[in-house]
């Protein structure tokens, strides 16, 4: 129920957001220019000019820039409109070089297959007219001569097409001045703006509305600084790349780029047609046509897979995903300028899903931060028993974090979630086996294992300490354990299954006394019966040196009180680190030797 009204809820929003576009796109797009103007007013402000005058000279030079170049792009695309009549040869040329690729090619078969049968099936017709009788001639009524009808446009004495004409100019233009009047406006009230908004927010939530502010505007202003360093490298490299290659007005296809690129995933292909289209056109051969699409494709390649991932980053704090399906919606609701606005509004929205409790499902979904976090997204592989991607995140943090942090932050917490769903019942007896194996092939397949020791090396081997790993639970137990002792190369590990009895486990102790007992628990239900084999063990063997890895504790499980004091002459550890530091000192000693009963 709650979902549909979520839903319901997301669906009126769209619907406002569609309806009202004509008054909310021109204060967006105020807002959007804000972010832009406002590092620009704060720098003219600090060379102590008035906040009113700052304003001006910032967006009128900003303008004034903008003016300047779309007079120059005009003049431009004014040559190339006159210069286009004399490359007619030059364009002929090119589509009868086309034309001449599918000649006796595929193009030609199927055209003269196509031709053959509807001759053949005109000779078909023709014979079955022949086979009929003649119908008797009819005389045909004589044609009237339809009436002409001439249409006299309607005199316009006060020229009120040429206004209609202009209508659509005259909005467009009207809306742009509305969109500057409202920046401008935004920019000089920018202090109280934002002092009406936290009133608006509550004195209780003014610290949260405080930090949303400054996240959103610090995104945002981060995401925009980056986009135009990308955009203006790319369009300088284009510009100068044409210009090497001999392209006619190569500085204007390279200004193009810079701004077609603002135009998320469209922008860069309408940036790309207009060079390729006049080395088409303006040279003789096919050379230069064919080096400015590899030029694009090498510019695109290196702003792709170098510029963006090592400025962007996740400087709008997006997922790729959230990036492609916002300009989706904001594309449909609110047309090409809902494209562009695209990133800063869903940043907008993210921000809010982040400090609004409520809200916070939104940032789960379009935010970069991992919807999972490493141990549980781990586990979730072992349970779907997915072994390659299980192979891959231990990898991955191997590589990143070490095989300490590995074992510690993402390997026992993962067995210790699947050994407490055990235990309540949610992972059957036969899905934990699977699991637990999973979990074990991912450690054959992940590199894990400790380096292996040729046989020359025996004897040293056998001078290593002995540390007898015994799990106190089931299989996830003794999973974790694997992992653990998997990576130690500094002594000699004998690993016992799961369910050993107590007194089977003092005859092996007392067959080849180990230096030390290293005992796993992953959840308190093991932990109790580790408690209990402790007990016992010290009865059969006094001086056995045993220590508890309560690794379940330090995994955060909710435990009850009490339930991790470490049992009487035992070394209680909470974590795998820990656990290792207890173990060093321990095994500078000499083996135990087993406690004789009286």
């Amino acid at each position: 129920m709650r979902v549909a009204a979520k839903l319901a809820v997301f669906a009126l929003v769209c619907g406002l957001l569609y309806v009202a576009k004509p008054i909310l796109i021109p204060i967006a797009l105020a807002a959007f220019l804000t972010f832009v103007f406002a590092p620009v007013v704060r720098g003219i402000q600090s060379l102590k000019v008035p906040r009113a005058l700052a304003v001006l000279l910032a967006m009128g030079g900003v303008t004034a820039c903008l003016g300047t170049v779309s007079w120059f792009g005009l003049n431009q695309l004014s040559s190339l409109a006159d210069e286009l009549p004399a490359y007619r040869l030059n364009i002929l040329g090119k589509i009868s070089d086309i034309r001449s690729l599918g000649r006796g090619g595929a193009i030609d078969r199927v055209s003269e297959t196509v031709e053959s049968i509807s001759q053949e099936a005109e000779r078909i017709a023709e014979s079955e007219e022949n086979r009929e009788e003649n119908p008797p001639e009819e005389v045909e009524p004589a044609e009237e001569k339809p009436v002409e009808v001439v249409v006299m446009p309607r005199a316009d004495p006060l020229g009120l097409s040429r206004v209609t004409a202009l209508r659509p100019v005259a909005g467009y233009v009207g809306t742009a001045g509305l969109v500057l009047l409202l920046t401008y406006f935004f920019l000089f009230y920018r202090e109280d703006l934002r002092n009406r908004l936290l009133s608006f927010a509550g004195e209780a939530r003014l610290i949260v509305t405080t930090r949303a502010l400054n996240d959103a505007g610090r995104r945002i202003s981060r995401y925009l600084m980056a986009q135009a360093l990308v955009n203006a490298t790319y369009g300088v490299a284009a510009g100068l790349g044409f210009w090497a290659l001999g392209v006619p007005y190569a500085l204007l296809w390279g200004m193009g780029a810079f701004l077609l690129r603002y135009i998320p995933y469209v922008g860069p292909w309408l940036a790309a047609l207009p060079p390729v289209a006049c080395s088409l056109v303006m040279s003789d051969g096919w050379l230069m046509p064919l080096s400015v699409i590899g030029l694009i494709l090498v510019l695109e390649l290196l702003s792709n897979n170098l510029m963006e991932p090592w400025l962007y980053g996740r400087s709008a704090g997006l997922s790729e995903v959230a990036v492609i399906i916002s300009a989706v919606v904001w594309a449909f609701l609110w047309g090409p300028i809902g494209l562009v606005l695209a990133t800063p509004l869903s940043v907008c929205i993210m921000v809010l899903g982040r400090f609004v409790p409520g809200l916070s499902f939104i940032s789960r979904l379009i935010g970069s931060d991992p919807a999972m976090e490493p141990a549980v997204h781990f586990y979730h592989r072992l349970a779907s028993l997915d072994t390659l991607e299980g192979r891959d995140i231990v990898r991955r943090s191997l590589e990143k974090r070490g095989y300490v942090e590995t074992v510690e932050e993402l390997v026992v917490p993962a067995l210790a979630f699947a050994a407490r769903d055990f235990e309540a019942g949610i992972i059957p007896a036969e899905d934990a086996d699977e699991v637990a194996e999973a979990g074990e092939t991912v450690i054959e397949e992940s590199g894990w294992s400790a380096p292996a020791r040729d046989s020359a090396d025996e004897a040293a081997i056998e001078e290593l300490p002995l540390v007898v790993g015994l799990p106190a639970g089931g299989r996830f137990d003794a999973t974790a354990l694997g992992f653990f002792a998997a990576g130690r190369v500094d002594c000699r590990w004998r690993l016992l299954t799961p369910g050993i009895l107590v007194s089977e486990l003092a005859e092996i102790l007392r067959q080849e006394p180990p230096t030390a007992v290293c005992v796993v628990a992953l959840s308190e239900r093991s932990f109790l019966r580790a408690r209990r084999w402790c007990k016992q063990l010290r009865h059969e063997m006094g001086s056995l040196r045993i220590v508890v890895g309560y690794w379940g504790a330090g995994a955060g499980g909710d435990f009850s009180p009490g339930a991790n004091q470490a049992p009487e002459g035992c070394e209680l550890a909470l974590t795998a680190s820990e656990t290792w530091k207890t173990l060093q000192p321990l095994l500078a000693l000499e083996p135990a030797t087993p406690h004789e009963k009286e």
